[in-house]
């Protein structure tokens, strides 16, 4: 079943952003917008040459301890050769060091750098201002209320894989794990 618009009070959607045909569907519609908020975020952080999976990662690497490039891809929602190819882009400019796990030599720990930290203040700066023209046009209560949806179904849980050690069972029994969509930019 696909998930609609309430019928009363319904917005009026400009037909160049969504046509009416996937407006109608509430999926359709919040990937359009997706899309939309995605490319005007990369034009945004161009100018930092940075992208906005970068950004993501360096904000995750800034909340606290080390952690493994698995960790990291799992809470980005990432594939292991995107993560990899992201942290080769990040550790190429400085913003973060990978090393050697001392207790698990197979596996490296990431960490955000001075200038990760340095670059990420600049790039926060330049997200929260196209934060603010993008979601101009919605009242604090409106946007209030979009991000408590939007937080409901980021915890829902049957939208969530296996995770970092469901995939290395996965992989020992043979089988190959579902392919999970990878960031954008």
């Amino acid at each position: 079943m696909i998930a609609t618009a309430p019928s009363a009070g319904a917005v009026a959607v400009p037909p160049a952003l969504v046509p009416p045909a996937l407006a109608a569907s509430t999926r359709f519609l919040i990937l359009k917008v997706a899309q939309a908020l995605t490319r005007e975020l990369e034009e945004a952080l161009a100018p930092l040459g940075l992208r906005p999976r970068h950004l993501g990662a360096l904000l995750v690497l800034e909340e606290g301890a080390p952690m493994s490039q698995c960790e990291l891809g799992e809470l980005l929602r990432l594939d292991s050769s995107t993560v990899v190819d992201l942290v080769d882009e990040l550790e190429g400019r400085g913003l973060m060091t990978r090393r050697r796990n001392p207790r698990d030599r197979r596996a490296y720990v990431l960490e955000l750098t001075p200038e990760g930290a340095a670059d990420l203040d600049r790039a926060r700066g330049v997200a929260q201002a196209a934060d603010r023209e993008c979601f101009g046009a919605l009242d604090p209560d409106e946007l209030a209320g979009l991000h408590q949806a939007l937080t409901t179904l980021n915890g829902c849980g049957r939208l969530l894989d296996e995770g970092c050690e469901g995939r290395r069972a996965t992989r020992a029994a043979g089988v190959r794990g579902r392919t999970r969509v990878a960031a954008q930019g």
